[in-house]
């Protein structure tokens, strides 16, 4: 597990944890949420615990996308912006702001993900 902090509550600490693309789908899906069939899950947050898990099995290109995407629900979460439609002028202005400190995180907790696969993949 990789502790981090949110890339806008820096006393909100998460953790990232990889995971098999069978282990994601198991924590996403239940018995009353069923599996659509080309619908494809590299990540999903834990809110509850504050865990965001990705498929460990990605590509370097694909795993910082989905980082990427986790921090930015992070945001959104942590700053009470989350479950709200935006205009696309809104979402603009939030993504022009968000999109540095979103990528300087992503690459810091991709680095981490590197080092402890000893710099494969």
């Amino acid at each position: 597990m990789i502790p981090f902090k949110s890339p806008i509550c820096s006393e909100h600490i998460w953790h990232l944890c990889l995971k098999t693309n069978k282990e994601i789908e198991k924590l996403y899906y239940s018995d009353t949420k069923k599996k659509e069939q080309d619908k494809e899950i590299h990540g999903i947050i834990e809110y509850i615990n504050s865990t965001i898990y990705i498929e460990k099995n990605l590509d370097d290109v694909l795993m910082v996308k989905e980082i990427r995407k986790q921090l930015m629900r992070i945001y959104l979460y942590d700053t009470g912006m989350d479950n709200i439609l935006y205009s696309e002028e809104t979402f603009c202005d939030i993504a022009s702001v968000v999109s540095p400190v979103i990528c300087k995180k992503a690459e810091k907790i991709f680095s981490k993900i590197k080092n402890n696969r000893g710099g494969k993949k």
